[in-house]
C-alpha cells in the first residue's frame, strides 16, 4: 500500500466514519483511564503509565500517517 492509498484509507475511516471517530475517542478515554489508575494505585503507576504510552503511540501513528508535510507527502508510511 503506498502513502497516498494509506492516507486516503485512514482519512476515510478515522476522520469520516462514525466507527473511526468512536475508535479515536475510545483511545483517548483509555489513556485518561490509565493515568487515573496510575494516580489511584501508586504501586502500579509505572505499569499504567506504560499502558497509556502504548495507546498514545497508536494515536501518534494514525495522526502521523494523516499529517501532510509542505510538499504534500504524508510524514510516515
Amino acid at each position: 500500500m503506498n502513502r497516498e492509498e494509506k492516507l486516503k484509507a485512514y482519512d476515510q475511516f478515522f476522520v469520516n466514519s462514525l466507527a473511526g471517530k468512536e475508535f479515536m475517542e475510545s483511545l483517548s478515554k483509555m489513556i485518561d483511564s490509565a493515568h487515573k489508575s496510575a494516580e489511584d494505585s501508586p504501586e502500579l503507576a509505572r505499569d499504567y503509565t506504560q499502558h497509556a504510552r502504548g495507546i498514545r503511540q497508536v494515536k501518534e501513528h494514525i495522526d502521523g500517517v494523516m499529517t501532510q508535510i509542505k510538499k504534500g507527502q504524508p510524514m510516515s508510511e
